[in-house]
């Protein structure tokens, strides 16, 4: 399957992952990631270390959507909420995240600074687009039906499954 079709192909997704994440633009949702992923984690054996990079990154890109997304969408619905689905290709986890907020494009709207991989030197509340591209790589964005969708690769290889 190629990573166009699971990003591209709308709201379902043929992710050979069971788990999905269906949020809220509410600060609350962000204690799902951990159930979801602690799931994920004891089912497919994901490292410890990579298991908290994924999470370090979805908290930041849920609370992103949340503090500066301004959705103008019905912001608990299930079809506009923040959703999240995840695909393991070639020993990579790669998701899909989509949110209903402002248009956003990492690629093109972050300043130049905050692309640069030095954290250390980073004032606080500076530090969330840095940790995430730390952690994952950016493969495309798009804005599509008032969505922003991304397809981000975390970094670190998951082992295969036995």
């Amino acid at each position: 399957m190629s990573l166009g079709k699971l990003f591209f192909m709308g709201m379902e997704s043929t992710a050979n992952i069971p788990e999905k994440l269906r949020l809220p633009y509410d600060r609350g949702s962000l204690s799902q990631i951990r159930v979801v992923l602690d799931g994920m984690q004891a089912r497919l054996g994901i490292s410890d270390a990579c298991c908290l990079a994924l999470r370090l990154v979805l908290e930041e890109l849920v609370t992103n959507s949340i503090m500066h997304g301004q959705p103008t969408a019905d912001r608990d619905g299930s079809e506009t909420g923040i959703h999240v689905d995840f695909h393991i290709e070639d020993q990579f986890l790669i998701f899909r995240y989509v949110d209903h907020g402002s248009p956003f494009d990492p690629r093109a709207d972050l300043p130049r600074d905050a692309r640069e991989d030095h954290l250390d030197d980073r004032p606080d509340g500076q530090l969330g687009w840095a940790l995430i591209l730390h952690y994952c790589d950016l493969l495309d964005y798009q804005r599509a039906s008032g969505q922003n969708r991304m397809l981000l690769r975390l970094r670190e290889e998951i082992p295969a499954a036995p």
